[in-house]
């Protein structure tokens, strides 16, 4: 029988994973509704976030029998928090196999586009969930994002809903959801039923609607550092400040991802002055980048020499040393001020760009 095919109630254990967001939440309200526990406040249904709760308190909650539904459905999510065997050090993982069959445990890999970006250096937890489900007998049903799909696609869908969204409009969204396809549909629904009767969604609609993705204040503030801004970088550095409950993690993410849009820059640099060295990168390549993004880079490769791109990292990689090390008392926000007035005056430079 095709996978396609199957019945999602046969199973006790379930994955949901891929890249395709709203896909893969249509499959988990698929489920549910089959199971009849459809309704948020069900009473046999309850939603863990895994790193929050151990592995034995999943399955004991799995395991308890239904007060008012045939089944029992726990959803844990951001599954990929947690390795296999992390939670194996609370409950044998082999329990799996003794759920009862009114038992339905989800597995929900969430934020999946992000964690792709971290597995060759992290390792990847996800492709160990997916073999303890196969080895329990369960499911896993992965939701990927069409390889003909991209962010520009929105713009059918808008007008699909009789609206119209202009380019400057439609970047602004692109950029605040993180080039995601999947999120800029979702968020698009949202201004269609925000904008009522208006024909045309527009930049400041999209101010004021969408969710902007984690991202989007480091993407804003590199904006800022490639043109020298340091008032709006810092700016945009104190936003995420305030939306952190620890900068100090919050700073050890932030230069690991500067780092990568130097890198981005510096290829797009070489895509400029054909001839030029190419950066060897370990993200994926400009050619393979939305249209968005990839132009912005190249834009931007135009104003900034290698020089500058080499003052950066090497500004970066001096941030990168204070924080491991601690170096002479300063603060996590005191090293990514200081990174950012540095990274400003460079890009104020001009040299040769």
């Amino acid at each position: 029988m095709a996978k396609s095919e199957l019945n999602p109630l046969d199973f006790r254990l379930i994955l949901l994973a891929g890249d395709y967001a709203s896909m893969r939440k249509s499959k988990l309200d698929e489920i549910l509704r089959l199971a009849d526990l459809h309704e948020q406040d069900a009473f046999d249904r309850e939603s863990i976030i895994s790193s929050e709760k151990p592995f034995a308190e999943w399955v004991s909650a799995a395991a308890t029998t239904p007060f008012m539904s045939d089944r029992r459905a726990v959803i844990v999510r951001n599954i990929s928090r947690v390795k296999p065997e992390d939670a194996a050090e609370s409950l044998r993982l082999s329990e799996l196999k003794s759920l009862p069959p009114s038992a339905l445990l989800i597995l929900v890999a969430d934020e999946e586009a992000k964690a792709a970006d971290s597995r060759e250096t992290q390792g990847d937890p996800l492709a160990a969930w997916k073999k303890v489900v196969k080895e329990n007998d369960g499911l896993t049903i992965v939701s990927n994002m069409p390889d003909k799909k991209n962010v520009r696609s929105v713009q059918s869908v808008a007008q699909s809903a009789g609206k119209k969204i202009g380019n400057q409009a439609l970047n602004a969204l692109v950029e605040m959801v993180g080039f995601r396809a999947d999120r800029a549909e979702e968020e698009l629904e949202k201004l269609v039923l925000y904008v009522g009767d208006a024909r045309e969604i527009t930049v400041q609609d999209v101010k004021n609607c969408v969710t902007p993705e984690p991202e989007h204040n480091i993407f804003q503030m590199c904006d800022s550092l490639w043109v020298g801004d340091a008032t709006r970088a810092i700016k945009e550095m104190n936003r995420m400040r305030g939306q952190s409950r620890d900068f100090s993690g919050e700073a050890r993410r932030i230069i690991p991802f500067i780092v990568n849009q130097v890198r981005t820059l510096w290829q797009a640099k070489s895509f400029h002055e054909d001839g030029a060295g190419v950066w060897e990168l370990k993200e994926k390549p400009l050619s393979k980048m939305h249209e968005f993004p990839q132009g912005k880079a190249k834009d931007m490769a135009r104003r900034l020499s290698y020089e500058q791109l080499q003052g950066f990292m090497l500004a970066l990689r001096s941030a990168n040393v204070q924080l491991s090390a601690g170096a002479e008392g300063r603060k996590p926000e005191e090293v990514i001020e200081f990174l950012i007035l540095t990274m400003c005056d460079i890009a104020r430079s001009r040299k040769s760009a």
